[in-house]
């Protein structure tokens, strides 16, 4: 359990300088790269995802065959 405290404590205390490096030290300039840097890897990410989605055929429909009946069985439990 101490280590487990001591991990928590690392890591507030981790959170805590990034923060305040981010808001303190950085300019307006070096936040906005900062986040498009950000947005590029999220996207980049997604992109990958999709391909390969595509490549192995996922693809989650939105009808399901026992659909309406478990939406009844929920009604019936009254949600």
């Amino acid at each position: 359990m101490k280590r487990f405290g001591a991990t928590v404590v690392a890591l507030g205390t981790l959170a805590c300088v990034g923060y305040a490096a981010y808001r303190v030290l950085l300019s307006d300039q070096a936040r906005e790269n900062l986040r498009s840097c950000g947005q590029a890897v999220s996207d980049a990410c997604s992109k990958v995802c999709d391909t390969v989605n595509e490549m192995y055929g996922v693809v989650v429909e939105d009808d399901f065959p026992n659909r309406e009946r478990t939406e009844k069985q929920w009604e019936a439990l009254g949600f």
